[in-house]
C-alpha cells in the first residue's frame, strides 16, 4: 500500500525548491515584467517563460502571478 502524506498538497509543494531559472522569472514578475520581457531579459523563449511560470504556480499552489509573487515573498524565495 502506498504511503499517503497527511499534509495538504500546498504544504508538499512548498518543499519543492524552485529552480534558479524559476527564481529569476519570479524576480522579474515581482518587478512587473510581462512574459515577453522576461524571455528577452533571460535569453529564453516566450514559451519557456510560460512553462516556468506554470511550474511556479504548481509548486507554490497558486493561480495568479500576483499570488505567486506574494507567496514567494512571504517564503523569502525572492
Amino acid at each position: 500500500m502506498a504511503h499517503i502524506d497527511p499534509r495538504p498538497p500546498a504544504d508538499l509543494a512548498l518543499e519543492s525548491n524552485l529552480s534558479p531559472r524559476q527564481t529569476d522569472c519570479l524576480a522579474l514578475l515581482k518587478a512587473g515584467h510581462k512574459s515577453k520581457t522576461i524571455a528577452r531579459e533571460l535569453g529564453i523563449s516566450f514559451n519557456t517563460v510560460n512553462q516556468h511560470i506554470k511550474a511556479i504556480f504548481r509548486r507554490l499552489g497558486v493561480d495568479t502571478r500576483a499570488e505567486a509573487v506574494a507567496k514567494a515573498m512571504r517564503l523569502d524565495l525572492i
